[in-house]
């Protein structure tokens, strides 16, 4: 058994590997996901359906508005955010006021997605391990700032001793993310990429520790990360991490 599982993982690398390398191939055609699509957030959608087939992943991959997808007309709405969700579906419907100069771009389709940056061997891997930094109280700390490159950001963690914290990310310029701990708490159970929780030891007792845990989020000119303490007094984040790729 654990040498089909090795043929099998072996055959999805290069598959991965050969589609990265033919961008003209359309993913569509081999039933497995869209290419990606545009929509302009300058026009008003009420439950506009963008896509009939069943699927159970949406990966957006640029979004500078506010949008809301549902799954059927009267169902549950789910506010987008770059990055990627797992959600089984049949047709999805877009639901966004009108809002000049914003657009959304998103990839739709079943299983484990292919990633869609640039193959790796031309990307180049860093990272951001910052420990027991103080943050006064209501300021704001960027602990990773790129701009003029491209990339994908594949974790950024945050720890603290506090839950009175939020975590920005800001995408070309653009704010994406902006939620206090205990909003990442509130969505981790829909988004798969954002996870928030108290970190416990090994018989299950809490540490007193507040993690939150971002995945995957690609950008194109510039990303920011930043933390920012909400209390009145100084929060030391016993570590601030970010592992990234660029070009």
């Amino acid at each position: 058994m654990s040498g089909q599982n090795e043929l099998i993982t072996r055959f999805a690398r290069d598959l991965i590997y050969y589609l990265k390398s033919h961008p003209d191939i359309d993913l569509e055609s081999i039933d497995h996901a869209t290419p990606e699509m545009d929509f302009d957030l300058a026009t008003a959608h009420n439950n506009k359906p963008i896509h009939n087939r069943s699927g159970d992943r949406i990966f957006i991959t640029a979004l500078t508005g506010v949008a809301y997808i549902r799954t059927r007309p009267d169902g549950a709405k789910y506010r987008l955010r770059v990055g990627k969700i797992s959600l089984p579906f049949n047709k999805l419907y877009l639901t966004n006021v009108a809002q000049a100069g914003k657009s959304l771009s998103l990839i739709v389709g079943y299983g484990p997605f292919v990633d869609f940056a640039t193959p790796k061997e031309k990307l180049k891997t860093d990272v951001v391990d910052v420990v027991d930094k103080e943050v006064a109280a209501g300021a704001t700390h960027d602990f990773l700032s790129l701009s003029n490159q491209a990339g994908y950001l594949k974790e950024g963690l945050v720890v603290s001793s506090s839950t009175d914290f939020s975590v920005i990310v800001n995408v070309g310029g653009e704010e994406t993310l902006n939620r206090t701990y205990d909003q990442y708490v509130d969505i981790s159970e829909v988004v798969q990429d954002i996870s928030a929780f108290e970190k416990t030891d090994s018989d299950g007792n809490p540490e007193g520790k507040y993690i939150v845990h971002l995945k995957n989020i690609s950008f194109k000119e510039s990303i920011t990360m930043q933390v920012k303490n909400n209390s009145g007094s100084p929060i030391t984040f016993e570590k601030l991490f970010c592992k990234y790729e660029t070009s």
